[in-house]
């Protein structure tokens, strides 16, 4: 609850008087507004009629089709991409690691020979 302040005049509930919202009166301009309403043709149509509706719903259809080419291709190119630098950052990461796998076997060649060098020592022989 909201504490009171001296400034705000108590009113008893019973004298709250609910108003209404002003009715709206519509804008004249509503009212003279321009509607296109469609052709209906009365009886029979002629052949210009026909070819003109085929020809924009042939239109309407080829337009959408382009649109989702054009589309495709543009997902098409973005995922390509994507795919490009999925495939250059693998590429680094593998050469790092056969560079860190050939260090390590370059290690291993070089403690071999060394073993192989005391194993084979003259002074190992002698006092064996």
């Amino acid at each position: 609850m909201r504490d009171k302040t001296d400034d705000e005049p108590e009113i008893p509930s019973e004298e709250v008087i609910l108003t209404r919202p002003e009715t709206i009166i519509p804008n004249q301009e509503t009212e003279n507004m321009e509607v296109h309403h469609h052709a209906h043709h009365e009886g029979k149509k002629n052949w210009k009629s026909y070819f003109w509706e085929f020809l924009m719903l042939f239109l309407a259809v080829f337009c959408g089709f382009l649109a989702e080419y054009q589309l495709e291709q543009i997902i098409e190119n973005h995922r390509e991409k994507e795919l490009v630098e999925s495939l250059i950052e693998d590429l680094k990461r593998d050469t790092a690691s056969l560079r860190k796998y050939q260090d390590v076997l370059i290690y291993q060649k070089l403690m071999m020979d060394s073993l192989v060098f005391c194993l084979t020592a003259p002074d190992l022989k002698e006092k064996g």
